[in-house]
């Protein structure tokens, strides 16, 4: 399954002034999956670095639309639910080596998002709110935060993009050994920083890419509200259209785009360099 970040972005009508982006800056470690504490602190993917939230496409759960896994991902990762106060703008897709691709045939998609400067810098107040750590008792200060994988929020703009996404920050001597006392992938050296970077969880190449694509070639402004109600209907945002419905398709993998012969691979081998979520 493909990979999907949200690129979310404030509003601006004035051509001269520089849209901004909502990014996120991976923790290093995390001990809270799916709302609850999990037995072993584990090494997140990309630790340390920036990144889009975003994560895998569920298939059946998310309709097969980039929409639906942007708009879900983010609230599991942050503890909020953006489909009523965002637009949509467009959804761009990437093959594995970060080139323009056809959806059905993508390794990952950047789906992007506007909202109010004002709503902008909200989310950005209370993302780093939600996922700090709790004041008593294990995970987030949020429990409606899911997957612990977001440190902190950080607010650039469209030129300042490149300069954090997909540019490895360094890892100080007590972070290196903070991973070193979790349970690590395999193959997983995280002896130093440059031990880290060669691991496939640890690519952030596909970040890059998306930082360049949205610098060079700014999306257009959209007035064109998601309507929650019908989150999933795939039609809605312009994206493939379904010939058999969602109960039809379930358990029948012959009607997967991203499981079909020539689309991007079906293992996760085939994903290339880019992240892993």
């Amino acid at each position: 399954m493909p990979q999907v970040y949200l690129a979310l972005r404030d509003k601006d009508d004035n051509p001269d002034k520089d849209n901004n982006y909502l990014i996120t800056q991976k923790r290093l470690t995390n001990n809270w999956w799916k709302g609850r504490e999990s037995g072993n602190a584990t090494i997140v993917n990309q630790a340390g670095q920036y990144s889009l939230p975003g994560g895998g496409m569920d298939y059946y759960k998310d309709k097969g639309d980039p929409v639906n896994t942007a708009i879900r991902e983010f609230k599991e990762e942050t503890g909020i639910n953006i489909a009523k106060d965002v637009t949509h703008v467009e959804t761009r897709s990437f093959d594995q080596y970060g080139a323009p691709a056809a959806s059905d045939r993508a390794a990952f998609h950047v789906v992007v998002c506007q909202t109010t400067a004002d709503r902008l810098r909200g989310y950005h107040d209370t993302i780093n709110k939600n996922v700090a750590p709790a004041q008593s008792g294990p995970g987030p200060a949020n429990k409606d935060v899911k997957d612990w994988e977001i440190g902190s929020a950080h607010i650039f703009s469209a030129k300042e993009l490149d300069q954090h996404l997909g540019v490895r920050k360094e890892l100080s001597d007590e972070a290196l050994a903070e991973l070193g006392t979790c349970k690590k992938p395999g193959n997983l050296d995280c002896s130093s920083d440059k031990a880290l970077r060669g691991h496939k969880t640890q690519k952030i190449d596909w970040y890059g890419s998306a930082a360049k694509s949205l610098r060079e070639n700014p999306p257009e402004l959209s007035t064109k509200f998601l309507d929650p109600r019908n989150i999933g209907n795939t039609s809605q945002y312009g994206e493939r259209s379904w010939k058999n419905s969602y109960t039809q398709r379930k358990g029948n993998d012959r009607y997967n785009p991203y499981l079909q012969k020539g689309a991007y691979g079906r293992s996760s081998n085939s994903r290339g360099k880019g992240p892993e979520i």
